[in-house]
């Protein structure tokens, strides 16, 4: 659990090249763009890396909660539950108070889907 973002951040490097991987499906990546956020890991050499964050939604889903999800999956990993496995394309997460969506990542980015509805998010390195 402790290398989804270290692994997403890594990833990010395929993005700015053209690349993009999301599961479930590339063409279910949303248009809308809600807002942006940026976030911080710090490595074990003490190196800090700041990505920023940019949401999406689709149809039928205020940007608000697109955010409010995205922003919890990159809150307190304590809140964040991975299922699946073994490789990290099988995986999928649950966040802690957002009951019945769940998240994927993927090269660069990756989506939260409940019900139909997509909360997306796109990373690049600030």
């Amino acid at each position: 659990m402790a290398m989804r973002r270290p692994i997403l951040v890594l990833f990010t490097v395929a993005l700015l090249g053209g690349t993009f991987a999301y599961t479930p499906s590339a063409s279910a990546f949303p248009r809308h763009k809600c807002g942006s956020f940026i976030t911080e890991h710090t490595w074990e050499d003490g190196t800090v890396t700041r990505t920023r964050i940019k949401v999406y939604n689709s149809n039928h889903l205020a940007c608000t909660i697109a955010m409010k999800v995205i922003e919890a999956f990159f809150g307190p990993e304590d809140r964040i539950e991975g299922h699946g496995g073994p490789s990290e394309v099988q995986i999928y997460y649950t966040i802690k108070g957002f009951r019945g969506w769940r998240c994927y990542t993927g090269a660069g980015g990756g989506g939260c889907l409940y019900r139909g509805k997509t909360a997306a998010y796109l990373t690049d390195l600030v």
